[in-house]
């Protein structure tokens, strides 16, 4: 959505007020700091005539990112059929919407990502009913969505912001626990997020904790320094002599671990819908089928963190059949 300081409307700023419960007290004192404010400028000391804001939502206000927390409609994706109907359908919500509240799409930063099957003539005739133009990928949450095959390429980014942060610390006048600290809770928290949700190459991952040896060792950006301990060993617990530092390789499938549980728990969820017809559960040792889905690569993976930890709490029984269960 654009920025809708001058469009904003301020009768959708009230009714969410009401729908989230504030009391009408409070959110009187709302609209009065937004609803046709006046300003006095102190010049040399002296105030300066009362100025009227016609634009009352305004951008560095103090209430304004609090106000927007409410009103936006941001980073939003929606999955639908290359059909005209439904794109007309899509059209009129927004249309409707941006009515409602004065919002308004931003077309610059809006695209569409089309499926290979659809036709070059069909693709033409959505552009130009939604007016987006086409994409072969784009960023989402900070994570890329593409319809191909991520490579190592795709995630240069983390090693050059790796690189850069390491560039600006230096190494000469930081001490041994100090790097030690930034490679625990600054370095190796950058890629957490993407192994997480996106399948990042291995050869990734090493590449970082190359990085991170190097940091912690090197004497200068230029002078290598000797490594007087393995990683592996740096990656122990503190009690068995190591330093804590949890390795990029080793914690992924812990991180997609929750993204399995919520997968066999939530069964009402369209994740779950979609994918158990076809996959089934994700700590089975046997695949139904085998697949190059990355979604799923990444909930297998985490079902195999899962399976050494979860135990079975047997009530009655009823639920459990020992053929397939055991």
């Amino acid at each position: 959505m654009e920025q809708a300081y001058d469009s904003m409307g301020w009768p959708t700023l009230q009714k969410i007020l009401s729908y989230f419960g504030f009391l009408v007290f409070f959110s009187d004192l709302i609209l009065e700091c937004v609803l046709n404010p006046e300003f006095s400028i102190l010049i040399n000391g002296k105030p300066s005539n009362w100025i009227k804001a016609n634009c009352g939502f305004r951008q560095g206000c103090p209430l304004s990112p609090y106000l927007v927390i409410l009103l936006f409609a941001d980073d939003i994706i929606l999955f639908s059929e290359a059909k005209l109907k439904n794109m007309r359908t899509i059209k009129g919500i927004m249309k409707n919407y941006c009515g409602w509240t004065g919002q308004k799409v931003n077309i610059n930063k809006s695209g569409i990502l089309f499926e290979k099957a659809v036709s070059r003539p069909r693709r033409r005739k959505i552009k130009n009913i939604l007016e987006f133009k086409e994409m072969k990928e784009f960023n989402y949450l900070g994570t890329k969505l593409a319809l191909k095959r991520m490579s190592k390429s795709d995630f240069q980014f983390i090693l050059e912001k790796i690189l850069k942060m390491s560039n600006n610390w230096g190494i000469k006048f930081i001490s041994l626990a100090g790097r030690i600290t930034l490679v625990k809770h600054v370095i190796l928290s950058i890629p957490s997020y993407h192994t997480t949700v996106s399948l990042v190459p291995k050869a990734i991952l090493k590449e970082v904790e190359k990085l991170c040896r190097n940091f912690i060792w090197d004497k200068s950006n230029v002078d290598h320094g000797l490594h007087y301990v393995g990683w592996k060993k740096l990656c122990d617990l503190v009690e068995k002599g190591g330093r804590g530092i949890h390795s990029c390789l080793n914690k992924m499938g812990p991180l997609r671990a929750k993204l399995a549980w919520k997968y066999m728990k939530e069964k009402d969820s369209l994740l779950h819908k979609f994918l158990y017809p076809k996959y089934g559960s994700c700590w089975d040792n046997v695949n139904r089928f085998k697949s190059n889905y990355a979604a799923w690569k990444i909930i297998k993976n985490g079902g195999k963190s899962l399976r050494s930890i979860v135990r079975w709490s047997i009530s009655n029984g009823h639920s459990i059949d020992v053929f397939k269960d055991i």
